[in-house]
């Protein structure tokens, strides 16, 4: 019930807008929309508290379970339709919210078989994932047109283009996951100790991460 009720809150707040998908004019069935309305309101605190109002049953009910999945499937798939420019914080957050849209963009278009349109979108994406640094995204996207530009689409110059890039962003990333993996070490030290020695696993990280 968490989840759904993150959804509902999350759009809610949101206040999307001529969305025929969960606003409060889409066309639901009934018992989705007395879910959904009891869920936005409060109504229902738990998952066993839903099911026992709309079929008087335990949460364990494979009508309540079915009901739920569809409703959260259907909440899930509004979020591309948040207007990310007038509701993300940052310039940051905008760029990262329609980056990752666009990702899921090229990733349909190219299942559909529109390979141009598809590469086309993603090299725009790039210019802005590249910008503001979105290093994992920037590899998924370098790994598919160093692909592409291989293997489907002749183009000799873009194929190394995106091929160095690669490899410079796998590098970076690998440094980024190394400092990641040590910062959690050190972390559970520092929350599971009140004290702590500086020993020969500190010292090896410290070269690590510094020599």
């Amino acid at each position: 019930m968490e989840d759904v009720k993150a959804l509902v809150n999350l759009l809610s707040i949101q206040k999307v807008k001529q969305i025929e998908i969960i606003t409060e004019n889409a066309e639901m069935s009934p018992m989705t929309r007395q879910f959904y309305e009891g869920v936005r309101d409060g109504l229902f605190e738990d998952d066993a508290a839903a099911s026992n109002a709309l079929y008087g049953d335990n949460e364990n009910n494979p009508a309540y379970r079915k009901l739920k999945y569809r409703l959260k499937q259907r909440l899930i798939n509004t979020l591309f339709f948040i207007d990310i420019q007038e509701y993300s914080k940052t310039n940051y957050d905008k760029a990262l919210h329609r980056s990752l849209k666009n990702w899921s963009a090229f990733k349909i278009l190219l299942g559909k078989g529109l390979k141009l349109t598809a590469v086309d979108l993603i090299e725009s994406v790039l210019k802005s994932s590249i910008k503001y640094d979105l290093i994992e995204l920037n590899l998924l996207i370098l790994k598919e047109l160093k692909f592409q530009f291989g293997l489907y689409i002749e183009n000799k110059y873009k194929h190394e283009k995106y091929s160095k890039l690669y490899k410079e962003y796998k590098h970076i990333y690998d440094l980024k996951e190394l400092v990641e993996d040590q910062y959690v070490y050190l972390a559970k030290i520092i929350v599971n100790s009140k004290a702590y020695e500086y020993d020969e696993k500190i010292e090896t990280i410290e070269n690590q991460l510094f020599n």
